[in-house]
C-alpha cells in the first residue's frame, strides 16, 4: 500500500504542479495547499517504507526518522548521498508542517519541482528493496491509517 500510495502521490503532484513558478503563484491557494500537503504525505510515505524495510530485515529499532536514514545507510541499504537527500527531504517536510503559514512559496515550489526526481528515484529503489512488506496497510497513527 505504501508503494502504491507513493506512486499515486507523485502522479498527483506532477499533474497539479505547473512547469513555471509564475503559473504556480497564480493558482488558487487551495490548489497550492493540496500540492504542499501531497508532498508532505509523499515524504512521510518514503519514511514509512524505510521503517518497513528496517522491520522486515530485523534491524535495530530507530529512535526517530533521521535515525531511520542512519540505520539504512549504516547497513549499506542506501548510500551516503542518498542519506543526505533523505534527511533534506525530511527537513523540507518539517518546513511544510511547522512553517506552513510563513512558507516561502517560491522556495517551496522549487524544492517540490526538483524533489520530484528524488521521490521517483526512491520509489524505484525501495520497490526493489521492500518486496511486499511495504505494500502492507499503514501502521496506526501513520498517514493513510484509518
Amino acid at each position: 500500500m505504501y508503494l502504491r500510495d507513493l506512486e499515486r502521490s507523485i502522479a498527483i503532484i506532477e499533474e497539479a504542479l505547473p512547469q513555471k513558478y509564475e503559473e504556480f503563484a497564480h493558482l488558487p491557494q487551495i490548489i497550492k495547499d493540496g500540492i504542499f500537503k501531497r508532498t508532505e504525505h509523499a515524504i512521510e510515505l518514503i519514511f514509512d517504507i524505510m521503517g518497513e524495510i528496517i522491520r522486515a530485515r530485523g534491524l535495530e529499532t530507530p529512535k526517530d526518522d533521521y535515525n531511520i536514514v542512519d540505520i539504512l545507510q549504516g547497513n549499506g541499504i542506501i548510500t551516503l548521498e542518498e542519506a543526505r537527500t533523505l534527511k533534506a527531504m525530511r527537513g523540507f517536510r518539517n518546513v511544510l508542517v511547522h512553517v506552513y503559514e510563513d512558507l516561502n512559496e517560491e522556495e517551496a515550489y522549487e524544492n517540490i519541482k526538483s524533489g520530484l526526481r528524488d521521490l521517483k528515484k526512491f520509489l524505484e529503489k525501495f520497490r526493489g528493496e521492500s518486496g511486499s512488506s511495504s505494500d502492507a496497510s499503514p501502521r496506526k497513527g501513520s498517514p493513510g491509517a484509518t
